[in-house]
C-alpha cells in the first residue's frame, strides 16, 4: 500500500466529485471484445501481490485483460463515485478496505455479490465479510518494537502511555483510525467509544509526544534507522520488514490486536461485469491466496487455503489470539470516519 493516506471520507469524496466528472467526461465505451476489466487499485507492492498471485496465472489465462488504474485511495474512491453518476462507467472492481466499501456503499455506488456468483466467497471467514467488501487478506494490527533497545517492551496497548516512552513511540498518519480504535480499547474497552478515546489519545501525544510518519515507507525508515523504538502496525509489514533485515519484534497485545482486512468491490457501474465477477472469485481462491501470502505475509480470506507448515506458524494467530481479535464494525466505520479525518486534523495534529 502506498505511504500516503489510504482512506477518504464522503465530505472528501464529495468534494471532488465535481472535477473528476469534468475529467471523466462522455461515458466510456463499452469493454472491449476479449474480456477487458479495469480495475482500481492502489498500486505499489499491494498491485504487485494482485498481479502475481492471480490476475496473471488466473485471470489472464482465463481471456481476461486487467487494465490496472493505480491510485491512492482519496483518488481512486472519488473516480468510482464521479463514474456512478453517469449512464456507464469505467472501473469494474475497485480495492478498497472494509470500511471504505461502507462509504461507498452509502453513496450508491456499488453492486452486491453473493455466493452463487462468487463460489469462493462461501469459504471467506464470515467475521471478515460485510456487505458489498469481499475481503481478500488480512492482518492484525500489534505492538511492535525493537529488541536491541526495548527489553522490557509493552505488553498492552495501555503500556504506551507510560513517559518512559516518550520520544520512542512513532505512529503512522494514514492508519489514525487505529489510534482512535486503540485509544478506545485502553479507555473504555471499545473501538466505538469516542467520547473516551479521544482524550486518551490526546493524553498519548501529552505523555510520550509520538513522533508521526506518513505511511509504511516512512515509518519503516524511521524503524531502520533507529529514529523511533516502538510503533504500532501490521503483523504482515513487520514480517515484511525484519526479512528485509530489521530489527523488529511483534508483542499481541493484552486488549487484542486489531483486525484490518483488504479486499474489492464491484462497482455500481461496471462495463464487464462477467469480467469482474469473476476478478472477485479468482481474487478469493485459495491457490491465488497462497501465493499472496507466501509474498506478503498478510493471513489469507479464504479458510481453505493451503499453507506451507513454516509459513502457517509466522502468520497465522494462535487459538487464543483469534478469539481477542478485535474486528472493527465497517459500518460504524464508514459513517464516522470524515468525522475522525478532522477531529485528527485539527485537535490532535493541529
Amino acid at each position: 500500500m502506498s505511504a500516503s493516506k489510504t482512506e477518504i471520507g464522503r465530505r472528501s469524496v464529495l468534494g471532488g466529485l465535481a472535477a473528476s466528472a469534468k475529467l471523466l467526461g462522455a461515458p466510456a465505451a463499452r469493454a472491449q471484445a476479449g474480456g477487458e476489466l479495469i480495475v482500481a487499485n492502489w498500486g505499489g507492492a499491494y498491485g504487485g501481490f494482485a498481479e502475481n498471485s492471480f490476475e496473471k496465472p488466473i485471470l489472464e489465462k482465463a481471456g481476461i485483460r486487467v487494465v490496472h488504474d493505480y491510485q491512492d485511495a482519496p483518488e481512486r474512491m472519488t473516480k468510482v463515485v464521479a463514474e456512478s453518476r453517469l449512464p456507464r462507467g469505467r472501473i469494474g472492481v475497485v480495492h478498497t478496505a472494509d470500511f471504505m466499501t461502507a462509504q461507498l456503499r452509502e453513496q450508491n455506488t456499488l453492486a452486491d455479490v453473493t455466493a452463487a456468483e462468487v463460489p469462493n466467497l462461501k469459504d471467506v471467514l464470515p467475521s471478515l465479510i460485510s456487505p458489498g467488501f469481499v475481503p481478500w487478506l488480512y492482518t492484525p494490527l500489534m505492538i511492535l518494537y525493537n529488541p536491541k533497545f526495548v527489553s522490557d517492551p509493552p505488553k498492552t496497548f495501555a503500556d504506551l502511555w507510560n513517559s518512559k516512552w516518550e520520544g520512542k513511540i512513532g505512529l503512522m498518519d494514514h492508519i489514525f483510525h487505529h489510534h482512535l480504535q486503540m485509544a478506545g480499547l485502553v479507555a473504555g474497552s471499545s473501538m466505538t467509544d469516542e467520547a473516551k478515546a479521544k482524550p486518551a489519545l490526546l493524553e498519548l501525544k501529552k505523555a510520550v509526544k509520538p513522533r508521526l510518519y506518513p505511511g509504511q515507507d516512512t515509518m519503516a525508515t524511521a524503524l531502520k534507522n533507529e529514529e523511533v523504538w516502538i510503533t504500532t502496525g501490521y503483523k504482515g509489514r513487520a514480517l515484511l520488514w525484519a526479512d528485509a533485515g530489521a530489527s523488529l519484534a511483534y508483542i499481541y497485545p493484552g486488549e487484542g490486536a486489531i483486525a484490518s482486512s483488504l479486499g474489492a468491490s464491484l462497482t455500481r457501474r461496471a462495463p464487464n461485469r462477467e469480467a469482474a465477477i469473476a476478478y472477485l472469485n479468482a481474487m478469493t481462491d485459495p491457490e491465488g491466496q497462497a501465493k499472496m501470502a507466501q509474498a506478503s505475509f498478510y493471513s489469507p480470506s479464504n479458510s481453505k487455503t493451503p499453507l506451507p507448515p513454516a509459513l502457517k506458524a509466522r502468520i497465522a494467530l494462535s487459538e487464543d489470539e483469534e478469539k481477542r481479535l478485535q474486528v472493527p464494525d465497517p459500518t460504524f466505520m464508514g459513517k464516522n470516519y470524515a468525522a475522525w479525518t478532522q477531529w485528527w486534523s485539527r485537535e490532535y495534529k493541529g
